[in-house]
């Protein structure tokens, strides 16, 4: 076989190869951004990335007002779980720490006091996380897959769950997730 060489051309906006200079030279040449009138920056988008970036930020914002109008609201004074969470900077804290939680956020997030919790503190839900038991069936399912002669006995499963149930007594981590269906806020 002979191999034989080509000449190809990129565009420099979007990487695109083409066989003909012409069409590399054209390739993103007058598509401009409708909203601000920008050279796009990426092919597949009409938009230019400046104003993408705008258009998830406004997404974002609209989310996470839907998600805090939709909470109920709690004081926290009638609240009754252990750890919050502050959506402004994605961090935890113990009911107890509200004061610090809120001047963190001044102080680190240059939150002002007015916006404060304009986009919410949750409650959180815990859960243990640990082994799980409930997986020794699936592991059954998926043994009728293995080689030829393997089984997995009803001894070895029982053995397998109560390892599982008692490695969790022991060493079973209690971790927190927010609870989007409660927002709390300040007496």
């Amino acid at each position: 076989m002979n191999p034989t060489e080509r000449k190809v051309y990129m565009c420099s906006v979007c990487g695109e190869y083409y066989h003909a200079k012409e069409q590399a030279e054209t390739c993103c040449v007058g598509e401009k951004c409708p909203e601000c009138g920008a050279q796009r920056d990426y092919q597949f988008s009409p938009l230019c990335n400046k104003c993408r970036q705008k258009e998830r930020d406004r997404f974002y914002a609209e989310q996470q007002k839907a998600r805090w109008e939709a909470a109920r609201k709690v004081p926290l004074s009638q609240y009754d779980g252990q750890e919050l969470y502050c959506n402004l900077n994605d961090c935890y804290y113990a009911t107890t720490d509200y004061e610090e939680m809120v001047d963190a956020l001044f102080a680190e997030e240059n939150i002002s006091a007015p916006e404060f919790p304009a986009d919410g503190v949750y409650g959180c839900y815990e859960t243990k996380l640990g082994l799980v038991p409930e997986q020794v069936e699936a592991l059954m399912e998926e043994s009728d897959y293995a080689y030829e002669d393997f089984e997995l006995s009803d001894a070895a499963c029982r053995d397998i769950k109560a390892f599982c149930e008692s490695f969790n007594e022991k060493y079973a981590e209690t971790v927190y997730f927010p609870n989007w269906s409660v927002g709390v806020v300040k007496d």
